[in-house]
């Protein structure tokens, strides 16, 4: 919804937006998101740097990947020119620690420009590596409505459970759902 909502404000803008979405059941390195978020900047400004031809000659002739540092000089690159880099990072969580500060540093480069989003799981140490990195970021916590997990549920529910016929099965397991979500 957030990336929608930035896509649809700034249809007509010259500002970067890019998304990267953890999933604990994927290995994805830290050189593969910032490639991504790279990819997503350079695909909406629609020019490519003579930089990123030149990055990207070198590793096509040569069959390799760039590098941590070079993918983040080049978002740097891509990015100097732009009022403003919206910049969403969805379950933060799901990356170990280390994978965690290496990508926030590597963002952090963008500087003035950065405009970042950083959603996790609540309770756990992501407050403290971001706090490390931006100093002076704002941390909210946001718990879902338990009215609006349950309504979530069960649409999923019904959805996924059609023609099971039991009321009871369905009630049984949005309560057990929806008492493990804990705000979730």
């Amino acid at each position: 919804m957030v990336i929608d909502y930035l896509h649809r404000n700034f249809i007509f803008a010259d500002v970067g937006i890019a998304f990267a979405y953890g999933n604990h059941s994927m290995s994805i390195s830290v050189a593969d998101l910032l490639a991504s978020l790279l990819q997503q900047l350079v695909r909406r400004k629609g020019i490519l740097s003579p930089e990123l031809r030149h990055v990207y000659q070198i590793h096509t002739d040569g069959g390799t990947r760039p590098m941590i540092d070079t993918l983040s000089a080049l978002l740097q690159t891509e990015s100097k020119d732009l009022p403003a880099v919206y910049i969403v990072l969805d379950a933060l969580d799901e990356f170990t620690e280390d994978d965690q500060y290496c990508l926030l540093r590597e963002v952090g480069k963008l500087g003035s420009v950065l405009r970042l989003l950083i959603t996790s799981r609540p309770g756990l140490y992501i407050h403290r590596t971001v706090q490390k990195t931006f100093p002076d970021s704002t941390v909210m916590e946001i718990r879902a409505i338990e009215g609006d997990i349950e309504k979530y549920v069960r649409l999923r529910l019904e959805k996924e459970l059609v023609g099971s016929g039991s009321a009871y099965l369905l009630d049984s397991v949005q309560r057990a759902i929806v008492a493990r979500s804990h705000g979730m």
